[in-house]
């Protein structure tokens, strides 16, 4: 009797393990990798008027931003930058983003909540102040946090 006693005890620490095991993984997985947290970087704050032309005039030329997280103002960048969403464990949320640089193998975190479209200009990213769409002039009256990608 005891060594049947013992064994279904075994059985429920086992489960006991695999639920503290599962939950500990949970902790330490999901926008725990990355390489610098974007909100804690050192950032310029620039109205439309401050931007580079080049990247002005880029804006200017997008006919339509709805549903982008990442625009490029030189297409050949495209090839440099990812973005990966990492979802939430519980529900189809998003917990993060991140920000890649696959030559570079640099893993930047974002924010849930984060202003999109993130526009990449070769080494650095400007992020609006509120989401641009890129309709009408929206795209004029936001104010741009300049960040220096390494």
């Amino acid at each position: 009797m005891f060594g049947w006693f013992g064994s279904r005890y075994t059985i429920k620490m086992s489960c006991e393990m695999k639920y503290l095991s599962f939950v500990s993984i949970l902790f330490l997985t999901g926008c725990t990798f990355y390489d610098y947290k974007i909100e804690n970087m050192p950032c310029k704050e620039l109205s439309y008027k401050e931007l580079p032309a080049h990247v002005q005039e880029f804006m200017a030329n997008v006919s339509y931003g709805f549903g982008r997280e990442l625009m490029f103002v030189d297409a050949d960048d495209s090839t440099t930058y990812r973005i990966e969403s990492v979802p939430t464990v519980i529900g189809p949320w998003n917990s993060c983003y991140k920000l890649i640089n696959v030559k570079k193998n640099i893993v930047y975190r974002v924010e849930q909540g984060t202003s999109f479209p993130l526009i990449i200009d070769k080494d650095k990213m400007y992020i609006p102040d509120v989401f641009v769409y890129f309709v009408y002039d929206d795209y004029k009256s936001a104010r741009y946090s300049e960040y220096e990608l390494r």
